[in-house]
């Protein structure tokens, strides 16, 4: 009974050192300091930007967005049997 639950301690502590390291080489625990370089042109009030592409070589930003509040779902009718 001893040596088992010498192993299970083993194989636990060997999933956690996994897990630690997993969540460590990834960058789960770095910290991101804000920093712009750039200058902004033309600040525009969007409503849910969904997607931002951005071309570096051109230095431009292309947002796309929807303002969902102003564009609710139509109601389904139910038609019962």
């Amino acid at each position: 009974m001893r040596f088992i639950k010498i192993i299970a301690i083993l194989l636990f502590l060997l999933l956690l050192g996994f897990v630690g390291y997993t969540l460590v080489s990834t960058g789960f625990f770095r910290s991101i300091e804000p920093k712009f370089d750039g200058k902004i042109l033309k600040k525009i009030p969007l409503k849910g930007a969904e997607d931002i592409s951005i071309s570096s070589m051109d230095e431009f930003a292309l947002i796309s967005s929807t303002n969902r509040g102003g564009f609710p779902a139509p109601k389904e009718s139910v038609k019962s049997i």
